[in-house]
């Protein structure tokens, strides 16, 4: 019975923050507390729920096969995404993250209102020097997702719409690929250090990929506009949680 209860629960977490991951971004709000709440610490909640790379993998894949993801235009920038992996990593097995969280939670308030009000988020032109910030943009946010094991994705989509001129639906879809590269070299970090919990990160990657490709399908369903409504819900509700609980 034990055995079978160590398996459902962190599956059902996957599905859970895995579905919320693709139609959106922000499952490591979900993941991170609740592996915490089941006694990993959270350095090891943060690496354990890096395992869930795997709703990145599916989403972006579905994603791809829908013609929201151009190749040409992320591909360039999956290096970045895994050198700021590397780095965030690093400096999770090293500094404490407390006040961090309280200045990333203040950033992702600041972003929902600037996209709350640039209500017209359309495919747009950008220029070189958009293009250059945009590089320096994603470097940075993997440092923050592989620190934090959450609130990449936020950031990532708005770098990619802002500095790249995609609209929500098509940042979040690129977003999802460039997750991949930035998780996996924190993966291997984690690993290398030995703080990933494998009995409940396997059941959790499972559950992650399938709520991660459904989370996807349901984005595309429900257009950009929706897509908007729902990315700004995540971000508000994730600033709140890391300013004030």
């Amino acid at each position: 019975m034990h055995d079978t209860i160590l398996l459902a629960v962190p599956l059902l977490l996957g599905l859970a923050s895995g579905f919320i991951a693709g139609i959106a971004t922000g499952g490591g709000m979900i993941n991170i507390p609740a592996l915490i709440f089941m006694g990993l610490s959270p350095s090891a909640a943060i690496a354990t729920s890096g395992l869930t790379i795997t709703s990145s993998v599916t989403s972006a894949f579905k994603y791809h096969r829908s013609k929201l993801i151009n190749l040409r235009q992320v591909l360039p920038l999956f290096p970045l995404a895994c050198i700021g992996g590397i780095i965030g990593s690093k400096l999770l097995l090293g500094i404490d993250q407390h006040i961090m969280e309280h200045i990333f939670g203040a950033i992702c308030i600041a972003l929902a209102c600037v996209i709350a009000l640039n209500k017209k988020v359309t495919r747009r032109k950008t220029g070189r020097i958009y293009s250059a910030l945009g590089l320096l943009g994603v470097l940075l946010t993997d440092i923050f997702a592989s620190f934090f094991g959450t609130g990449g994705g936020i950031l990532m989509v708005y770098v990619l719409s802002y500095f790249y001129g995609l609209t929500i639906l098509e940042a979040n879809a690129s977003a999802k690929l460039l997750a991949i590269g930035g998780a996996t070299s924190s993966v291997i970090i984690f690993l290398q250090a030995g703080i990933i919990n494998f009995s409940i990160g396997v059941p959790l990657m499972i559950g992650s990929a399938i709520g991660g490709y459904i989370g996807a399908h349901t984005a595309i369903k429900k257009g950009d506009a929706r897509v908007r409504i729902i990315f700004l819900t995540v971000v508000i509700a994730s600033g709140i949680k890391l300013l004030i609980f």
